[in-house]
């Protein structure tokens, strides 16, 4: 039985409800889903993560600024608290 391939350009976004081009959702890495893009929408993802990022300011800036040192230096932040603990004291 020869099966029919159907190009989907369309679908609704699971937060919002309206229906969108394909093009408005992003893509994550390892989706598998029927589409191959999220289940919401960018403008809806965007604001779900402003406000998480709002509720939980603490905990985000901690992540960023390890992420940010192990990205660009190449370190922890235990190395760099070390690090700028010596710097202080030979000051």
């Amino acid at each position: 039985m020869d099966s029919i391939k159907v190009e989907v350009k369309e679908k609704d976004c699971s937060q919002c409800s309206e229906i969108k081009q394909l093009s408005e959702f992003g893509t994550a890495r390892g989706m598998r889903g029927r589409y191959g893009c999220n289940s919401i929408c960018r403008k809806c993802c965007a604001k779900r993560t402003a406000i998480y990022r709002e509720k939980n300011r603490d905990s985000v800036l901690v992540k960023e600024r390890a992420r940010f040192l192990k990205t660009y230096y190449k370190i922890s932040v235990d190395v760099y608290e070390r690090m700028y603990a010596e710097q202080k004291e030979n000051i």
